[in-house]
């Protein structure tokens, strides 16, 4: 999946692009796996979604003077977070331009699944989870 991993974890480095889930692991790397860390050691992974940049704004001079307008409105842009917290409590963070949350959670809940993996936000794996 194309996106910025922005840090967190030691062993994935300060920065990167594409997070890649093979072979047991989850990292990134530009168009292979080159630096990553076992799924075994992974607690939970939560995907958030922020919308920014709508503006739709008046603007007003002085009463009397005609610079009165109208700032055309921007349309708003996602962005959503993809925040995968270790079992030692480090948490690597990646940010996935122009995608909502429910496309990221699509793309990565297989992968997630096989390994056992949960959601941060998936009550039914909270529940599992004070089984073991």
């Amino acid at each position: 999946m194309k996106c910025d991993y922005k840090s967190g974890v030691a062993a994935l480095g300060k920065r990167g692009k594409h997070l890649w889930i093979r072979d047991g692991t989850i990292g990134h790397g530009e168009f292979s796996l080159t630096h990553s860390i076992p799924l075994s050691e992974i607690q939970s992974v939560e995907v958030t979604e922020r919308v920014f940049g709508q503006t739709d704004v008046e603007i007003s001079a002085m009463p009397g003077l005609t610079l009165d307008r109208h700032v055309r409105e921007t349309v708003p842009r996602h962005v959503t977070d993809v925040v995968v917290g270790t079992k030692d409590g480090h948490e690597a963070i990646w940010t996935v331009a122009n995608r909502g949350s429910d496309w990221v959670r699509e793309r990565l809940r297989p992968a997630l699944s096989n390994a056992g993996v949960p959601y941060y936000d998936d009550p039914l794996a909270a529940q599992r989870a004070k089984r073991l």
